[in-house]
């Protein structure tokens, strides 16, 4: 069986080994992966979010990073308790001006917060948490640069403002009246990732759940590898009544029959 889950991979493994890249060798921890560096900008400007509107995307736990989590059965799992942590630390990292190692600090709290009493749960989360910690920087950069821009600070207030409104008409249109104190709380870019990360963590529903090519890949895997588990197990079936139904035969052509004692 082994022999035969390996051969479907074949198709996979260029993306496999795309994804694991990501993943450093054991012992060995790249430069990067301790302190990534916030966006930033030159003097006289401030980072701010790129769109007033902007959109939060979750692609799941098996593509937060370390792809051989999915070889030991550490894929995507929605009944997992931490489930929701993962779509966090996507938001979290997609927050202009948020700090990488913040973000997987979170995760990490939020998992083991999730994962209480059960031993099975905190593993794979652990796991995980190693997984994003040694991942490096290139996904948080990547977004990070669509999260954020440079603007003159002097007009940096007004972004932020309308960035608050747009959140609140859309997920909290009940407290619109908040939006006007919030803004001029926020008068630095670590105040404004600040209260968001937090209005993602309360209002969720702002996170979209979009499944990436490796979400495809792991689940076209598994579902490659339960046909196949099915089709031994049916084969096994077959085999025990071909069997059964031979010893039926044989035993009947064992037998003396006296014809005339039949009664048709």
């Amino acid at each position: 069986m082994t022999t035969i889950r390996r051969n479907y991979l074949l198709p996979f493994l260029p993306l496999l080994l795309a994804n694991a890249q990501e993943d450093p060798p054991p012992g060995q921890m790249p430069v990067e992966s301790l302190i990534c560096k916030p966006f930033d900008c030159i003097t006289g400007y401030v980072p701010v979010p790129k769109e007033t509107r902007p959109k939060y995307v979750s692609h799941g736990c098996a593509s937060m990073g370390g792809s051989m989590m999915f070889m030991y059965g550490g894929g995507d799992n929605r009944q997992d308790a931490f489930w929701p942590c993962c779509h966090q630390w996507f938001a979290c990292n997609q927050v202009c001006g948020a700090n990488k190692q913040y973000c997987d600090l979170r995760f990490r709290r939020c998992s083991e917060e999730k994962c209480i009493g059960n031993d099975k749960c905190q593993q794979g989360a652990n796991l995980k948490s190693m997984m994003i910690e040694m991942g490096g920087c290139e996904k948080y950069d990547a977004y990070q640069s669509a999260a954020c821009t440079c603007m003159q600070e002097e007009k940096a207030e007004a972004r932020r403002a309308e960035a608050i409104r747009k959140f609140y008409k859309k997920y909290v249109p009940d407290s619109m009246d908040k939006v006007e104190g919030l803004s001029k709380k926020v008068e630095t870019t670590s105040k404004m990732t600040a209260l968001f990360i937090k209005l993602l963590e309360k209002y969720p529903e702002a996170i979209k759940y979009v499944k990436d090519d490796t979400m495809h890949m792991y689940e076209n895997i598994d579902r490659m590898m339960k046909d196949q588990d099915k089709k031994e197990e049916l084969e096994k079936l077959l085999n025990i009544e071909k069997e059964e139904d031979k010893h039926i035969y044989d035993d009947f052509d064992d037998d003396e029959v006296d014809e005339e004692q039949v009664e048709l």
